[in-house]
């Protein structure tokens, strides 16, 4: 039995985006085009997608968005 994937449309900086909602990751993740204006700091961890491949992580940050009317 495969898991079910449960995708919602957030809002980012006003622009509607479709996102993954995965209870089993430890950490969240979204593509830099999505916040050019993100303040970073250091990351002090590496990321690895489910078939072991490292993920470049830029760095960390606080992203308000809205997910049907919920902040």
């Amino acid at each position: 039995m495969s898991p079910t994937k449960i995708y919602v449309t957030a809002e980012v900086n006003g622009e509607p985006v479709r996102c993954l909602l995965d209870s089993g990751c430890e950490r969240s993740v979204i593509v830099a085009d999505l916040v050019p204006k993100a303040e970073l700091t250091p990351s002090q961890y590496s990321l690895f997608a489910a078939n072991r491949a490292s993920l470049d992580v830029l760095g960390d940050t606080v992203i308000p968005f809205v997910i049907d009317d919920f902040f």
